[in-house]
């Protein structure tokens, strides 16, 4: 693995670990803005392998979907947890809006998931 790589993705565990010590603490909008960070990393984990980046969350995405979700390399349904955490984390930091705690430990079930599947993606390149 390319050492960028690693470091995203220890970067996106480190992310999981916060979100499931913030969950654990009551905290329900930061846990899974935290999960949406934890996804997020592992993602440009993914792309670093394949010396893909992008300046932006956007870029990140588009990317992403495009290399990995088009291409049938990565589950389409955790692409979509995955914009659904964006969406979400955008709303709790932009909008205020609350979010349970039966929310905030989906979201991070869904990090667990995705940096899960990362592993395996990457092993496989």
């Amino acid at each position: 693995m390319r050492p960028r790589s690693e470091e995203l993705l220890a970067s996106a565990r480190e992310w999981l670990s916060t979100a499931e010590a913030t969950l654990r603490a009551g905290f329900p909008g930061a846990a899974a803005a935290d999960a949406y960070y934890a996804i997020f990393y592992a993602a440009r984990g993914a792309l670093s392998e394949e010396e893909r980046h992008a300046k932006t969350h956007h870029g990140t995405w588009s990317l992403f979907g495009e290399l990995f979700v088009q291409t049938a390399r990565f589950d389409r349904d955790l692409y979509r947890a995955a914009r659904v955490a964006e969406e979400r984390r955008l709303d709790i930091h932009y909008e205020a809006v609350a979010i349970s705690q039966a929310e905030a430990r989906e979201a991070v079930a869904d990090a667990r998931r995705f940096i899960e599947a990362i592993g395996r993606l990457v092993k496989s390149m």
